[in-house]
């Protein structure tokens, strides 16, 4: 595999943490408060689009099989195994280190995830990656945008977190952050994702630039009152693999309600529900009033001296327990603006190993 890497591109961590829990009713500790502790690695490579995909593809993607079995070494003494159970439905990730190699692997964290929650997250990223590759080569634009697949199991891991990012320059990551199951204190036993069922979702967050003019075209349509126009399979350029629709919730709530919803364009065509959540047009028109009175005051302050202006931010969250949860956020810096929006899937839980 060939990586290009840099040095603000490569990290790793071990973390030890201490904290008060209340342990899970199926432990024999129920009820108590206990000191605790975990251990966590975190690393990230520059990677190509295709090194990417030749990764995630035969470890989460695309697995067939019963007891089909593939095997990583994600970096030098960090260790992937993934493992095919119950049919093809159900993919465990078991993760191993070993201190300098003087020590054979020892595994810190096991989690498992649906398969088809595995491959849709696989599909996100090819889709993500191939689009921004296509219009930063046709164009010279792009945007940052980042898709993350967690999965935490109370025996297994306290958090498994993988995230392919892109930045404005069509440049990727691939990170993997990696935390051994919370247990009390000296007292490790080696993680076991078949004792109680993992928790999975899938994250995307992009990002794009607009004027105050653009802004406010866009947030009337989306969460304005009475708007003549709503909108439908809108692509967020230049992520366009990402749509938003926006209809009213219903005929009598329309112009106080209104129904947000993200799907995902596969590089085959197909389209795949990502998230949705109602949002109120009286709570929008504040975010909508509040960001636009940072956004004039930033471009006061910039026309009276360059590079004096503040920084700034602006969140409008919502969201429905059984459909997901939509973040939108506008950002102001030297008076230029950028707007965000952060879509998660609702938890879901994995079927338990036997």
């Amino acid at each position: 595999m060939t990586y290009r890497k840099t040095l603000g591109a490569m990290c790793i961590w071990l973390i030890v943490a201490t904290c008060v829990v209340v342990v899970s009713a199926n432990d024999d500790k129920k009820n108590k408060n206990i000191a605790s502790e975990y251990i966590g690695v975190a690393i990230e490579e520059e990677m190509t689009s295709a090194d990417i995909l030749a990764l995630l593809g035969p470890a989460i993607g695309n697995r067939a099989g019963e007891d089909a079995v593939v095997d990583r070494e994600l970096r030098s003494g960090i260790f992937l195994t993934s493992r095919v159970h119950s049919k093809g439905t159900v993919v465990a990730l078991q993760f191993s280190v070993s201190a300098g190699n003087t020590k054979p692997p020892e595994k810190i964290a096991e989690v498992t995830l649906s398969a088809g929650t595995g491959k849709t997250f696989f599909d996100l990223v090819q889709s993500a990656l191939t689009t921004a590759e296509a219009i930063f080569d046709a164009t010279g634009f792009g945007a940052p945008w980042e898709l993350i697949l967690h999965a935490e199991n109370p025996f297994g891991a306290e958090e498994v977190e993988i995230k392919v990012a892109g930045d404005a320059r069509a440049q990727f990551t691939l990170s993997w952050k990696i935390e051994s199951p919370d247990q009390p204190i000296d007292a490790f036993v080696e993680p076991d994702a078949s004792r109680q069922r993992s928790t999975e979702h899938v994250s995307a967050t992009v990002h794009f630039p607009l004027t105050l003019e653009q802004f406010v075209g866009f947030v009337d349509r989306a969460y304005g009152r009475d708007a003549p126009e709503r909108f439908t399979a809108f692509p967020l350029a230049p992520h366009r693999w990402l749509l938003l629709t926006v209809t009213g919730d219903s005929a009598e709530t329309e112009d106080r309600v209104v129904q947000v919803r993200f799907d995902a364009v596969t590089v085959t065509g197909e389209q795949l529900f990502v998230a949705a959540a109602p949002a109120s047009t009286d709570v929008g028109q504040r975010f909508v009033d509040e960001s636009v009175a940072r956004m004039q005051e930033m471009l006061e302050e910039e026309a009276q001296q360059p590079g004096s202006s503040r920084k700034w931010q602006t969140d409008f969250f919502y969201d429905d327990p059984k459909t997901g949860a939509i973040t939108v956020a506008v950002t102001g810096e030297n008076g230029l603006f950028e707007v965000s929006y952060h879509v998660e899937t609702p938890p879901r839980e994995v079927r338990q190993l036997r």
